[in-house]
């Protein structure tokens, strides 16, 4: 079962009812303020407005406010207020106030925190804050205290038994796993999919086959690289990832240039490939060289792109800008030379690229003309004689 799909029946089963929502968000709330001051710092903006594009969630405290107010449910109508009252600390940069005012209402109360034993509630709570730039952060994750958190958090760092079995993986999710973990242990400190995909692992079938049920139950293979990782070492798992339809970027393509294996790899990826991820393709081949110096000349891998659809008129667009950065071309063996004819030959044409050409083309005429000005009428000094 597909993890967007499991969350949703899980939160369908879980208690529906406000009290248990704001009780959520008041306790992410107490465990997220510590970090708003480690927030990136952007002064064409407010912290307010900083606040509700990082974290989304806060900005439906005003409205839980209100509905509580309408319900008259005294319950509701306390923890809206602690909840309401922290927002507009945070917003004022009073950091230290909003900690405060959380951690006197939880005293009200000794219980509170220990209630939130519900995995299936913790779960989106990790997922949604214990992140760092986009990415699960163990660090932050660790930070989250309450029982739900700590036994998710338990049953994650499981992923990385070295006896873990496929149907253990979907037995430790449906339990309360996170799939998209990053686990604070020493040499575990990556994303269980790519942990799988390692080439050293003990047993390569059991491997693929962990691999191939983290994805099925919904693991983010965008978020860890996992298709450059795999083109670099395997041809079963690069097969494996593909069926589930992963962009193909052109540091995936740079690395499968770069593969050893690239001949078995080049065309699984272009059998893969939309129309906008060949052109990539394409461009990848000499932005590879012009970048990094990796790579040949390589026009029998172009020509396999453009005889699967690649478009050469994209391509010499954006060959045309790597122009500025190179040393003049002088000699027709020159690489930017090779592929621009190359390109041409292939029927490549683009309004904006040829204007650039008649220009340079303008450019070097004025020069040579210039010079030819200054030619002596008589260069051998034949009148002399």
């Amino acid at each position: 079962m597909n993890q967007k799909i499991y969350l949703k029946q899980t939160k369908q089963n879980i208690e529906s009812s406000r009290m248990n929502k704001l009780l959520v968000t008041l306790i992410a709330t107490i465990t997220f303020v510590p970090y708003v001051s480690c927030m990136e710092t952007n002064p064409q903006k407010s912290l307010s407005e900083k606040l509700q594009e990082k974290y989304p969630l806060l900005v439906k405290l005003d409205k839980k406010y209100k509905e509580a107010r309408e319900t008259n449910t005294l319950a509701e109508m306390a923890l809206s207020i602690v909840a309401k009252k922290t927002y507009s600390y945070l917003t004022q940069s009073q950091n230290e106030f909003a900690q405060e005012i959380t951690s006197k209402f939880s005293q009200l109360d000794k219980n509170l925190y220990k209630k939130m034993s519900n995995i299936y509630a913790a779960r989106p709570i990790l997922i949604y804050f214990a992140k760092d730039y986009n990415q699960f952060s163990a660090r932050i994750a660790q930070k989250f205290t309450f029982p739900g958190a700590k036994k998710c958090l338990e049953l994650s760092d499981q992923l990385y038994d070295k006896n873990l079995m496929p149907n253990k993986v979907k037995e430790l999710f449906k339990n309360g796993a996170l799939l998209d973990y990053v686990s604070g242990q020493e040499n575990h400190r990556q994303y269980p999919v790519l942990y799988w995909s390692e080439i050293d692992q003990d047993n390569p079938p059991v491997s693929k086959a962990i691999v191939k049920e983290l994805l099925d139950l919904g693991a983010d293979f965008e978020q860890c690289g996992l298709l450059d990782y795999v083109v670099e070492t395997d041809l079963d798992l690069t097969q494996l990832v593909l069926e589930y339809k992963p962009k193909i970027n052109t540091q995936v393509w740079s690395s499968a240039l770069l593969s050893n294996n690239k001949e078995k790899i080049l065309p699984l990826l272009i059998e893969h490939a939309k129309q906008d991820e060949l052109n990539t393709g394409l461009i990848a081949c000499f932005k590879l060289w012009f970048n990094d110096k990796k790579t040949d000349y390589k026009p029998e891998t172009m020509q396999l792109l453009i005889n699967n659809r690649a478009n050469p008129s994209v391509a010499i667009l954006a060959l045309m800008s790597v122009l500025p950065n190179l040393t003049c071309p002088v000699t027709s063996n020159d690489l930017f030379v090779e592929n621009f004819m190359f390109l041409c030959d292939n029927k490549a044409y683009d309004e904006k690229a040829l204007s650039q050409m008649r220009s340079i083309h303008k450019l070097f005429g004025s020069m040579v003309e210039a010079m030819e000005k200054n030619q002596p009428s008589d260069p051998f000094g034949l009148e002399l004689l």
